[in-house]
């Protein structure tokens, strides 16, 4: 696939003038991907599923035993799907559940509830996405009741013990696509339906700036994007389309940006019409970027394909290392992470692969031949075995949607596959 490149210089005075355009998203991308609920009234009653008069600190039972890939499912105190996962290691993870201002953590023995927004201006903020760079440090973005950017952040502060900071803002919601954090911590990029959003924190609150990548002060092009990842505060691409004009129609080509510090650069793919995710490699692995997109094979015909790509330390995007149809149950990369350059962990919203250095090769999730998992929403990856799935639970036609979380170790990996990966 040939790449055509176009480099651009920032105006970051022009950028923070322009602001986001005003349009109407809940965030709630990220339930509306999910499958339906498997419809099969043979199969016993799964984990996930409490009647729907009850509250939502009841802990939701989990299944006895493991799958045969070592995922072993916990308890949820929700009775609500779980939306996304993000972890700095597999004993503190992060959750958070479907429509709602909560926020859960795995605490090394449990799934707790950590905290919920109750405050009265707004008069409520619903989650989307989150973000865990480190021990003790998570992001967490919601759109509140207002429809603004709302972000809550866990950490330290000069010395002090970590403290849950809510950090409202006036920047209008244009549906939250995907979030990517530096390591330390101090910045959550957020990727938008037209925007790139940098946020960081000072003594007075959230510090908002538009970062958007553009052809300079007189570009009349249109841009979605649609996720973003780096390998540094400085190193950082997103991936989306350009399209003739703004706002962006069903007219575009794809492209992957890349911001240095200083200044954005814009690839298109050729052929392709739009990248709709974007995943890498953790800061100190090979540099690696999997996306997914729609490409046109023939005029007329459309195929969806997962790509692996290498990246330059100029922050240029090198040439196919893997790429894998995305027809039928196939494996993507549209959520997932990647722990190194061989093991990582994806999944389409259905089927659950294994990256295995070579291949993208299915796992499995059900325990004793019974599913499990209805549709997958988050996954983190950390490490050669660490895992954490979340998301809906199987249930029966008629009954309200659960919440389902399993757990991968290296304990649990051997003493279900003998050792055996």
């Amino acid at each position: 696939m040939s790449r055509a490149r176009v480099t651009v210089g920032v105006v970051l005075a022009y950028m923070l003038a322009l602001g986001a355009s005003v349009a109407c998203a809940t965030g709630e991308e990220k339930a509306d991907a999910q499958l339906p609920p498997v419809d099969d009234p043979s199969r016993p009653l799964e984990a996930g599923v409490v009647d729907a008069s009850e509250k939502d600190d009841v802990i939701t039972a989990a299944p006895n035993g493991c799958s045969d890939d070592g995922f072993c499912y916990v308890p949820v105190p929700s009775s609500k799907p779980l939306i996304a996962v993000s972890a700095s290691s597999a004993d503190e993870a992060w959750m958070l559940p479907q429509q709602s201002g909560a926020i859960l953590r795995w605490n090394g023995a449990a799934i707790e509830q950590l905290y919920e927004y109750d405050g009265a201006s707004p008069s409520s903020i619903t989650f989307v996405d989150l973000w865990a760079g480190k021990k003790d440090d998570v992001w967490a973005a919601a759109t509140d009741s207002e429809n603004h950017h709302f972000f809550v952040h866990y950490a330290a502060r000069s010395g002090g013990a970590p403290s849950f900071r809510e950090l409202p803002t006036q920047e209008p919601v244009i549906a939250t696509r995907a979030l990517w954090g530096t390591s330390d911590g101090n910045a959550l990029w957020v990727a938008t339906e037209n925007t790139v959003l940098r946020i960081r924190e000072d003594a007075s609150g959230a510090v908002v700036e538009d970062l958007r990548p553009s052809l300079g002060a007189e570009d009349e092009h249109g841009y979605a994007w649609r996720g973003v990842w780096g390998f540094g505060a400085d190193d950082v691409f997103v991936a989306g389309k350009v399209c003739p004009s703004s706002p962006c129609g069903s007219e575009g080509q794809g492209a992957l940006a890349h911001y240095d510090g200083a200044n954005w650069s814009i690839t298109t793919l050729d052929s392709t019409l739009e990248v709709s995710s974007l995943r890498g490699t953790p800061p100190g692995a090979t540099r690696q970027l999997w996306y997914d997109a729609a490409e046109e094979e023939s005029p007329g015909t459309v195929v969806l394909k997962t790509h692996l790509v290498t990246v330059t330390s100029g922050g240029q995007v090198g040439a196919d290392l893997y790429t894998h149809p995305m027809s039928g149950a196939a494996c993507s990369s549209r959520l997932g992470q990647a722990a190194s350059a061989t093991v990582g962990w994806f999944s389409s919203g259905g089927l659950l692969c294994r990256w295995n250095g070579t291949e993208l090769v299915p796992a499995r999730t059900a325990v004793a031949d019974r599913p499990m998992i209805s549709a997958l929403s988050g996954i983190w990856a950390g490490g050669t075995d660490d895992v954490w799935l979340v998301g809906t639970a199987v249930t029966r036609t008629g009954l309200p949607q659960g919440a389902i979380a399993a757990r991968r170790t290296a304990t649990t990996a051997a003493q279900v596959t003998g050792g055996k990966q």
